[in-house]
């Protein structure tokens, strides 16, 4: 019984200064830029056990789906190497990529991070999936920055998304921004395969009018090639912003009210070529009433008014005309918009309604 609790003492003492260490000879591989048609791509990964005692790997974990792990199973001997080879599947992921493979050893050390990245050139179905918009090189997610509802004391940003599908790098440029608009893109350059962002301030302050208000800014998705543009169209409707107003002021306020509610032509010949009828803009409120614009973004259908004032009581005429040869259909079924400062009811409308014989 002695005997064996000094061999194990003395096991004990040549053991004690034994150990696992693991030296990475690599911890992160860039895949370049490849196709997405060419399929997964794999690296290998190598450590060396540098300590005097096995190393075994333990388990390697992957942050998604799209990037597989498979590692050395048996233990490495002290001065041997292990190795973990990381495979990227590519589709459906066209872009610049960067994964993280976490691994965890036996050794002291314990755990590493092996890092993987590239960027993939996506086929031309994933691609137009994601950015059906053709730029020439560039893809866009949509040839539209629609802004919604823009406050006239207000900024606001869209973004528009991109990608460039092409081999190289490429810089874009803008042509006929107006005064209220301004573009610009989180980096000068997008590399080849990779996405991109451009940025839309649109300043209230500065839009033209009040209501809806559409345009169009020009796109060169590559400098090199000036001559290849599109369009790109803003959307915005711009109103006013009344949260400053007072109770008070609110009591004093314009009120709007349009007589009648609906213009009905009843049945018209084409042949008349264009119809006119009046309605009438009264203000029911205690202060004078702006008129900010009266409208209709209706093919065929023009409305003029010869005042922007209206004192409190009071009552203007509008006269909303029909071009009856401009609108396609037996029937018409328009709206007129009259924006005013009445905060209660600041975009009121009415209906014109008939039918074309």
């Amino acid at each position: 019984m002695k005997r064996f609790f000094l061999s194990a003492a003395m096991a004990a003492v040549i053991t004690s200064g034994l150990s696992a260490r693991t030296q990475w000879l690599e911890t992160e591989h860039d895949f370049g830029a490849f196709d997405e048609n060419n399929g997964k791509v794999t690296c290998t990964m190598r450590f060396v056990n540098t300590g005097d005692q096995p190393v075994s790997i333990v388990s390697a974990r992957a942050t998604c789906g799209c990037t597989m792990p498979s590692y050395t199973r048996r233990p490495v001997a002290p001065g041997d190497t292990g190795r973990v080879e990381i495979a990227y599947n590519p589709v459906g992921r066209p872009g610049r990529f960067s994964k993280k493979v976490y691994i965890e050893t036996s050794d002291d050390d314990g755990r590493t991070t092996l890092v993987v990245k590239g960027v993939v050139i996506g086929a031309s179905n994933t691609v137009r999936s994601r950015f059906p918009v053709d730029a020439g090189p560039l893809k866009l997610r949509t040839a539209v920055a629609a802004f919604g509802r823009v406050d006239r004391d207000k900024h606001k940003s869209v973004f528009v998304d991109a990608y460039n599908s092409s081999a190289d790098s490429i810089v874009s440029e803008w042509r006929n921004v107006p005064p209220y608009l301004k573009i610009s893109s989180g980096t000068h350059s997008i590399a080849a395969g990779d996405y991109g962002a451009f940025t839309f301030f649109l300043s209230g302050a500065g839009m033209p009018q009040y209501g809806l208000v559409t345009d169009s800014v020009t796109l060169v998705p590559d400098r090199r090639n000036p001559n290849d543009t599109i369009d790109i169209g803003i959307v915005a409707i711009v109103s006013e912003n009344f949260d400053h107003l007072t109770d008070s002021q609110r009591e004093k306020a314009p009120v709007i009210g349009l007589y009648p509610e609906t213009i009905d032509l009843g049945i018209v010949r084409r042949d008349e070529g264009t119809v006119s009828r009046t309605f009438e803009i009264k203000n029911h409120g205690n202060t004078t009433m702006t008129l900010r614009r009266v409208y209709s973004t209706d093919r065929g259908i023009t409305v003029s008014c010869h005042t922007d004032k209206i004192k409190k009581g009071k009552t203007a005429k509008a006269t909303v005309t029909v071009d009856l040869k401009a609108i396609d259909s037996p029937i018409v079924n328009a709206r007129v918009q009259v924006i005013s400062n009445s905060p209660d009811n600041p975009t009121a409308s009415i209906r014109v309604v008939g039918e074309i014989k």
